[in-house]
């Protein structure tokens, strides 16, 4: 994992995940007593937003003006904090083409995890208390909530979103977009398919296929359990 020196850097975005990215690299650069990377501000989807100042650092260019705006720098680290993956693989097509540009894994100081062990790749977010044991593979762009948990020999692919106080066992298989609510806890072995999605405190026991939504304890579909909540939900409220 390349270890930077004062990379100029922007946050895409003004929304509360963006400003904590820039309390996260003040921990970094904190803990290195240098500064690993100089955020420069924000980029905003809105003219109208240049020149606001969000947790310290200033919204300095938007969508449209950003290519000529990164032509100033022989360097310039992004940082897409994004939870959507539709909008940040939007904003990757139109500037990943820029020779310039290059996408700095953001890693809290306090989370654990062991660089010889963990291999990974560009763009990740990965927030404090984490905990990664070994033999562990992230690719691109995902996100890594507070107080993940991820066992021995987990693969995990692009663009995921894992929420907090998630427990993910050894051996666990994640495709790419699969999205995993708070406090929800896959067992060992487990294969969750491309696009998934798991609600909050679900147990996974099972592998979750393409595209396909579940919840509850052991998580089952999640369509059928919302109906089933929405019907007892409806029928308490007859009764009253």
């Amino acid at each position: 994992m390349k270890l930077w020196k004062g990379l100029p850097t922007v946050i895409f975005g003004t929304g509360s995940t963006s400003k904590e990215v820039v309390d996260f690299i003040d921990d970094i650069n904190n803990q290195n007593h240098e500064n690993v990377f100089d955020v420069l501000g924000y980029v905003s989807e809105s003219k109208k937003e240049i020149g606001t100042v969000l947790n310290k650092k200033e919204i300095i260019t938007w969508d449209e003006t950003f290519k000529s705006f990164a032509k100033n720098f022989p360097l310039l680290g992004v940082i897409i904090p994004f939870g959507k993956v539709e909008i940040k693989m939007n904003i990757l097509k139109k500037i990943q083409l820029s020779n310039n540009i290059v996408f700095p894994n953001i890693i809290h100081p306090k989370a654990i995890l062991n660089k010889d062990r963990v291999h990974i790749g560009i763009g990740n977010i990965i927030y404090p208390g984490v905990v990664c044991t070994s033999d562990i593979h992230i690719g691109n762009f995902n996100t890594i909530n507070m107080n993940v948990t991820i066992g021995h020999d987990v693969k995990i692919g692009n663009y995921n979103v894992i929420n907090p106080v998630t427990a993910i066992s050894g051996n666990v298989l994640l495709e790419n977009e699969i999205s995993i609510g708070t406090g929800s806890s896959i067992a060992q072995g487990i294969k969750i398919g491309e696009k998934a999605f798991i609600a909050m405190g679900s147990a996974v026991i099972e592998n979750v296929e393409k595209g396909e939504q579940v919840s509850g304890n052991f998580a089952t579909d999640h369509r059928n359990n919302l109906k089933k909540y929405m019907e007892k939900k409806l029928k308490r409220q007859t009764n009253k």
